[in-house]
């Protein structure tokens, strides 16, 4: 499913913003493309475990040769040269087309591994929902309809 919401975003590489092949990315037989956010690596190395690491989440698309720039990184390491190197707001329109919101990259840049799921997870949701048509409007009035089980007539 993340797959398929990434491709309708046309995402671009992090590091250089090169437009991703989402057709050879999604490809079954290529697991190059597919980058964990917060690399597994670095993760590992504070002890947090695989089940935790290995969340939709944490994925983005990148290209092969990113994917090994930026290897076993602290995302404040990687992140902070893309800054430096081609400024925030281009870094935010990348992370923006890999559906990360511009919220989450302050958590990112702190290394702050649960705070910038938080915030993505609830992007994918609400991105999720969209694409599958459904309003944010009619979930939150869905959600204050009174489905009780008494009767306000007895």
């Amino acid at each position: 499913m993340l797959g398929l919401m990434l491709a309708h975003g046309e995402p671009l590489d992090l590091l250089n913003g090169q437009k991703i092949d989402v057709d050879k990315s999604l490809a079954w037989s290529n697991d190059k493309e597919y980058h964990h956010f917060f690399p597994q690596g670095y993760l590992s190395r504070r002890a947090v475990p695989g089940s935790s690491s290995n969340v939709v989440g944490n994925i983005i698309l990148l290209t092969s040769k990113s994917n090994i720039e930026i290897r076993d990184r602290a995302p404040s390491d990687y992140l902070s040269e893309i800054v430096t190197s081609s400024g925030r707001d281009q870094l935010v329109r990348r992370l923006e087309s890999n559906l990360v919101p511009a919220e989450a990259l302050d958590a990112a840049l702190a290394d702050n591994y649960p705070e910038f799921l938080r915030l993505r997870s609830k992007h994918l949701q609400a991105r999720a929902e969209q694409l599958a048509g459904q309003d944010v409007k009619e979930t939150a009035e869905a959600d204050e309809i009174e489905d009780s089980d008494i009767d306000p007539t007895d």
